[in-house]
């Protein structure tokens, strides 16, 4: 059996938790694609459909589905969605290059004063529009949310004896996200 074999076989398997009133939940991926071409003989037991990206949501509509989202449906019944791989404790992973991928930054070492200027990257395959964020930047430093730059100067006394960690974040427009975590010590 091949891998799409393998992939038609658990789309089929998640139809059958498709009841009547469902407010669905639709993921992507080649694993939704084959579930998206399905969903069409169940079309009469789903109120409304929600989809993780524009791509998804493109082939809903192609086939006839009023796609709406989060905002307008915030409770879903059922969330539909394939994985690339387990870990050891049987969590599912995603992933498989359809997901906002940050380049890492080197650790860091700077004190007060010192002026940061460093470039957060991120690519998205999906081509959706991405995001930045940061939890853990020192006082003084900010990072540009279109453009992904970390820039200012450190201004905060205690920062010459305060190891900080910096996770940024990258999300997407339909809400897929990626994380990386640097650290800065004095």
């Amino acid at each position: 059996m091949d891998a799409a074999e393998k992939k038609r076989l658990a789309a089929t398997a998640a139809l059958e938790f498709i009841e009547p009133g469902v407010r669905l939940g639709v993921g992507t991926g080649s694993t939704v694609n084959f579930l998206i071409d399905m969903l069409v003989e169940k079309r009469d037991l789903i109120d409304c459909v929600v989809s993780s990206s524009r791509a998804s949501t493109t082939l809903l509509e192609e086939r006839g589905f009023d796609v709406r989202t989060l905002n307008q449906v915030p409770d879903l019944d059922l969330y539909i969605d394939g994985a690339d791989e387990t870990d050891k404790h049987l969590q599912l992973i995603k992933g498989g290059g359809l997901f906002a991928e940050i380049t890492p930054i080197a650790d860091q070492s700077n004190t007060n004063g010192d002026v940061i200027a460093l470039q957060a990257t991120a690519t998205d395959p999906n081509g959706d529009t991405i995001a930045f964020s940061a939890s853990g930047l020192p006082v003084g430093v900010d990072i540009d949310e279109t453009t992904g730059v970390i820039s200012g100067t450190i201004d905060f006394p205690g920062a010459t004896a305060t190891t900080l960690t910096t996770t940024i974040t990258a999300a997407d427009t339909a809400g897929q996200r990626g994380e990386i975590s640097f650290f800065r010590t004095p």
